[in-house]
């Protein structure tokens, strides 16, 4: 989090397998949320592949015991040699949303981002749960989508914060910002009453 007079800006990073759905969470944020809290949802990093894709959006939550509290959002790229960019927008984030694909076909995708996060945030000298990260489970819609419990069992062993979620319906979307965003407040000391700009989907 930095600081300024009056003023705290922190970041929160969409973490997760390319194409499990990091993009359709933010922009979904951005479609619900009061037009006069959100910013511009930029592509950074724009090429063909949506492999490659970094996108940054900053949603402004007010005034918030005393301070105005800016957060900003980035989607880390899915592919496996972007590595880097992923670390180095991790050193600075304040929480982590970690969204998992629930197609069958992409378990395997899925648990080897899960454990580049772990391994990031360990190197760093965090640690998930005390560091605050949410696990979203999106794509429950689909046919064959791998059971919640065994999502569960196999990524969420810490019983960390977690979410089912449709992000290209909104379902979860909020939610999952929500339970980020007061992890974040909570280590801070602050009460953020829930980003009342979102509606409950």
């Amino acid at each position: 989090m930095r600081y300024a007079p009056g003023r705290a800006v922190g970041s929160i990073v969409y973490w997760g397998p390319g194409l499990g759905g990091k993009t359709t969470n933010l922009r979904h944020l951005r479609a619900c949320v009061d037009q006069r809290r959100r910013g511009r949802l930029v592509v950074l990093d724009p090429r063909f592949d949506p492999d490659h894709r970094l996108e940054f959006m900053p949603l402004d939550l007010g005034v918030v015991g005393g301070l105005h509290i800016r957060l900003n959002l980035y989607t880390v790229p899915g592919r496996l040699t972007s590595a880097l960019v992923r670390r180095r927008l991790l050193r600075t984030a304040d929480g982590v949303v970690f969204v998992a694909d629930s197609a069958g076909d992409r378990i395997e995708a899925t648990a080897v981002s899960w454990l580049e996060l772990s391994d990031e945030l360990s190197a760093l000298g965090r640690e998930p749960g005390p560091f605050p990260t949410v696990m979203q489970y999106n794509k429950r819609d689909l046919p064959g989508a791998v059971p919640l419990e065994q999502m569960e069992e196999e990524l969420n062993p810490l019983g960390l914060h977690s979410h089912p979620a449709i992000a290209l319906n909104g379902v979860g979307v909020a939610d999952t910002f929500r339970a980020v965003a007061r992890q974040i407040a909570h280590g801070l000391a602050l009460d953020i009453p829930a980003a009342k700009a979102f509606p409950a989907r």
